[in-house]
């Protein structure tokens, strides 16, 4: 299962440490989302947030058949910190669009 990714080789142990945080933020921006009132906006996220709930049994489910222990490679743990800021800009942009459809609904 190991692979490259962003041009650096990840062993396999290494991929599962890197996509179980990623889910988690992905999840934790989603989550944020929900509270749009654009039903467009809160059907893609609850799409979103439910398929990537669903990875996270499944990566771990993989990684336990496979018999391996999760590591964060040491020169990434920067990506995790910056995954979670990414999806806390993109939760940002979200309420950002609704706002501004909300203002074009009911001008002043």
């Amino acid at each position: 299962m190991a692979g490259r990714v962003a041009g650096r080789e990840y062993t396999s142990a290494e991929l599962v440490g890197l996509l179980n945080p990623y889910n988690d933020a992905e999840v934790e921006a989603g989550q944020m989302a929900l509270k749009a009132t654009d039903r467009q906006v809160c059907q893609f996220t609850q799409r979103i947030v439910g398929e990537h709930q669903a990875l996270k049994p499944e990566v771990t489910n993989t990684a336990q058949r496979l018999n391996l222990a999760p590591v964060m490679p040491k020169a990434d743990e920067r990506c995790t910190r910056r995954c979670s800021t990414r999806s806390r800009t993109r939760s940002a942009g979200i309420r950002r669009v609704t706002r501004s459809r909300r203002a074009s609904r009911h001008p002043s």
